[in-house]
């Protein structure tokens, strides 16, 4: 099996269904070859010894072929897993650097984040409760 390196490319959203489908065919592709190639070597066995050197090559062509499957699988999943997060992912909102000149004033509630929003419920939370327990 050869060694795999990471890349990194873009294209146009609209593509990329298109580019995961052609990913999607190259392994269903591998995956009949191997399988087509595993079923004569059914037959081979069915009429010659299978305890030789042969065979353990083949079979670790198989599995190198399955690897290279599996990891062409791998990488179709964090496309779409990726792709899903950037659809279900809220817009962003503008950097607090914009809002540096309002230090008086209250953040408006577009910039907060909900972590934000929770962390200063905590907060208010935990104020009662040191106020309860000095009065």
């Amino acid at each position: 099996m050869g060694q795999r390196v990471t890349i990194q490319y873009s294209v146009d959203l609209d593509d990329l269904e298109s580019e995961v489908g052609k990913m999607i065919k190259c392994a269903a592709e591998k995956l009949e070859a191997c399988a087509e190639d595993l079923g004569e070597t059914v037959g081979l066995a069915n009429t010659t010894p299978t305890l030789t050197l042969e065979m353990i090559e083949k079979l670790l062509n198989f599995r190198e072929e399955l690897v290279s499957v599996d990891n062409t699988l791998i990488d179709i999943s964090n496309i779409i897993s990726s792709f899903l997060r950037y659809k279900l992912e809220p817009e962003k909102a503008p950097p607090p650097e914009q809002y540096a000149d309002t230090t008086d004033q209250e953040m408006p509630s577009e910039v907060k984040e909900p972590a934000i929003e929770r962390i200063e419920e905590l907060i208010g939370d935990f104020n009662i409760k040191v106020n309860e327990i000095t009065d």
